[in-house]
Formats: structure tokens, sequence, C-alpha cells
């Protein structure tokens, strides 16, 4: 069980029960939404605690692991070679067989990853990834023009994130990760009014590619589960 509580300084602390003890730790934030965002990443880690998929070292800052994903002093609990959302995405990209998804499919992929380089960085470490990063590159990403000057869309940014989660699930069989994506919690603009009815013919390229690239999330997440599967 896990709440916040909020000072008289606009402040938030975050509590919580774990193992029979009362923790109590400042978010050093007034942002309602950082501190809702801390609280979906503290009930997580918990979660995984409590399942036996985190060890809790001994003589360790409760709070401060819980809220770090279970590292400490910023370090992951797996060695892996791989840091940056670029060495991330050039493995992920060079992991996928050859001729297993279409060519517009991986065109989409890495469309997507070049928008993610482009907000949240190229060195950007992957493995610290929070429920805060997703947020703000939602939040960034919104204020972008889509389609003929106008804002865009929920669902565009939906499949760029999709991108993203498909990756880390990936590095997670491949045990570069041990944790599931942060994106609970997570909120989206809401959708502009729908656009007036066009025919296909009427379509720009741009929104053609949107319809033949639909559906490649599941596509490419059933692919790669069972190339996971067969190759381990």
């Amino acid at each position: 069980m896990a709440w916040l509580e909020q000072k008289p300084n606009g402040r938030f602390h975050i509590a919580f029960r774990f193992a029979g003890q009362k923790f109590k730790k400042s978010l050093r934030t007034a942002d309602p939404h950082a501190a809702q965002a801390r609280l979906h990443r503290l009930e997580e880690n918990i979660g995984l605690v409590e399942n036996g998929r985190l060890a809790l070292p001994e003589d360790v800052d409760v709070a401060v692991f819980l809220l770090s994903d279970g590292r400490l002093n910023g370090i992951p609990s797996r060695k892996s070679s791989l840091r940056t959302l670029k060495q991330f995405s050039e493995s992920f990209l060079n992991s996928i067989p050859v001729g297993s998804l279409e060519d517009s499919t991986l065109t989409g992929m890495r469309i997507h990853l070049r928008h993610l380089s482009r907000i949240l960085g190229v060195s950007f470490s992957l493995p610290t990834l929070s429920l805060e990063d997703l947020q703000r590159y939602v939040d960034r990403r919104s204020k972008n023009k889509g389609i003929r000057g106008k804002s865009l869309s929920p669902a565009t940014i939906k499949k760029e994130l999709t991108t993203l989660r498909t990756m880390w699930n990936w590095a997670r069989n491949a045990g570069h990760l041990d944790r599931t994506f942060p994106a609970k919690g997570l909120r989206y603009p809401k959708s502009a009014d729908k656009p007036p009815f066009q025919t296909w013919g009427d379509r720009t390229p741009i929104e053609l590619f949107e319809r033949d690239t639909a559906a490649w999330s599941t596509e490419l997440t059933q692919l790669l589960t069972e190339w996971v599967r067969t190759a381990s």
C-alpha cells in the first residue's frame, strides 16, 4: 500500500508500508503528475520484490532502492554491454531476422526510433527509463505538427512508444534489461476532432503509409516472441 502526501509548501512525499513497516520519502517535487508517476513506479517495484523478481539487499535504504528500480547509485543490477538508446536501437534492428518483416514495417520502426532519439537523446541511458521520461516524451511530441500542420495525433505517439516497448521486451528477453516497461499511468493528449471523409485516392503518402503500417506492432511482437522462443 502506497500513497502521496502533500506538504504546506506544495512538495510531495511518498509513504508506503512494506514488510510490516511504514516508510516515508520526500519526492522533491510539487508537480502532481510527476509525483503520481513516482507512486506508480514504487508500486510496480514493490510487486517485483513480492514476486521474487527483484531482490532486496540487506542494510539498504528501502525507499531509495524501490524508487530507483532496484538500483543503487544508478548502477544497474544486471550487467550489459548496452547502455544508450542508440546502442539498444542498433542492436535491436540488427537482431531482426532478414525477411521476417515487411520493408514498410522496418521503415516505420526506424522512423519511430529516430523520433525517440531526437527527443530523449541518442545517449539517453535506456536502463534508467522511467514513467516520467515517457510522459515527457509524450508531452513534447504532442506539440509537434503532424499532417497538414495539424497537431500530431495521439495514435501516432502510441505507435512510436509501441516500437519502444517492443524493443524493450526484446532487450529483456536477451538479458539486457530486468524489469517491465514502465508505462503504467502514462497519459496521452485527447484526440482531435475526426477529419472530414476522404477516399483513399485523396490521402497523402504519409496517410497511406499510416494505413499500411497500422497493424505492424502486433505482427512484430508475434514474430519476435516466436523468434526468441525458438532461439532460446
